[in-house]
């Protein structure tokens, strides 16, 4: 887990960054948003969703050892 927070329905989530490490192959990087209940959702650089409940989302980073992802929430 990268980071979490408290989000409310309708909070719009939108994956703003993926880095790769360069000391790795960069493969498939992503936004992965985990919600509480278990969802979990996928979002590549650029893409967008809106949060269909209150509660707490926790972001990880999919790929082979990726420096860094960023979702931004407005």
């Amino acid at each position: 887990m990268v980071a979490h927070k408290r989000v409310a329905v309708g909070t719009r989530l939108k994956c703003i960054q993926v880095e790769h490490n360069p000391q790795h192959d960069q493969g498939e990087t992503a936004c992965v948003l985990r919600f509480e209940g278990g969802e979990r959702y996928t979002l590549h650089f650029g893409e967008t969703m809106k949060s269909s409940k209150n509660g707490d989302v926790y972001l990880e980073c999919l790929g082979g050892k990726p420096s860094r992802c960023v979702v931004g929430t407005w």
